[in-house]
This record gives C-alpha cells, sequence and structure tokens, in this order.
C-alpha cells in the first residue's frame, strides 16, 4: 500500500538507525577544551551575582511605599544580625547612620531595586525603621527651602 502525499506511511515503523559519520570526518572530536585550573580566567573573581539571585527573584519591595529617597535607620534588632543574610547583614551594618535607600545601593554597588527588595525586606521584619518622606503636598516646603539655597 503506498501512503498518499502529506501523509503518514500505513505501515509500521522501523528501527530507529545511527547515522555513520561521513567517510572524510576526522575521528574524535578536535581539542577545544583546556586543562582544569583554580586561577581566574580574567586574573581575578568578578564578584558578580545576578540581582534575582539577591532578591529570590522578586522585584517589588515588602512595603510598597518604600521609595529612592526614604531614609532609614537601623533598629535594636537589626543591630544583632546574626540571622541575616551576608547582603542584608552588610545593609543593617551601614544602616546604624540613617542613610537613604539610594545611598545604601551606590554605597554596597548594587542596583537601586534590588536596595528597595532588601531595604523593603528588612523594613517589614523589623531590622531596619524606615522615616516619612516627603509628600508631593509639601512641594511648598521645598520650593522655601529652594529659595533658600538660591539666596545663599
Amino acid at each position: 500500500m503506498r501512503h498518499r502525499p502529506r501523509r503518514l506511511p500505513d505501515h509500521p515503523a522501523r528501527r530507529a538507525r545511527r547515522q555513520r559519520p561521513h567517510a572524510r570526518a576526522h575521528r574524535g572530536a578536535p581539542d577545544r577544551g583546556s586543562d582544569v585550573s583554580d586561577a581566574p580566567a580574567s586574573g581575578g573573581p568578578s564578584g558578580f551575582i545576578r540581582p534575582f539571585v539577591i532578591t529570590g527573584g522578586r522585584t517589588q519591595a515588602a512595603r510598597p511605599d518604600l521609595q529612592f529617597e526614604t531614609m532609614v535607620r537601623t533598629t535594636v534588632a537589626g543591630r544583632d544580625g546574626a540571622s541575616l543574610t551576608y547582603e542584608r547583614r552588610h545593609i543593617a551594618e551601614l544602616c546604624k547612620e540613617a542613610q537613604s535607600v539610594a545611598e545604601v545601593s551606590a554605597k554596597l554597588a548594587i542596583p537601586l531595586g534590588v536596595a528597595i527588595v532588601l531595604v523593603g525586606d528588612l523594613v517589614a521584619s523589623g531590622h531596619l525603621s524606615a522615616g516619612r518622606t516627603v509628600d508631593r503636598a509639601d512641594a511648598a516646603l521645598l520650593e522655601r527651602v529652594l529659595a533658600g539655597v538660591k539666596a545663599l
């Protein structure tokens, strides 16, 4: 029985056969590898960790009201820091003096979004306290400050 074009044949499937290498192909793969070495390839450790690894894949902070200009400070619970991961412990140590989230990001050389997520976690867990950010309604106060700076 012949099968029609664009249709499956009616006979049972045959066994799969291994393709034989081309007659002119070289035996074995070319040597493209190198010896295993403990030395870093670029002369030094890069220290780069992908941001999603640090935040656990999250892009939103536990505190949605947390902004980059929010001032944060370590609480009494945050001073211990024994249960915190390396990045969170480093943030808690850094915030013994009040810092903005943007300053935390810059001083730790991590992306701002990562800093917002980590600081938000620490605020939610009680290791950091967040100050109140300036509301949009306080624009008049900002204009007075700007006028005062210009007068100097």
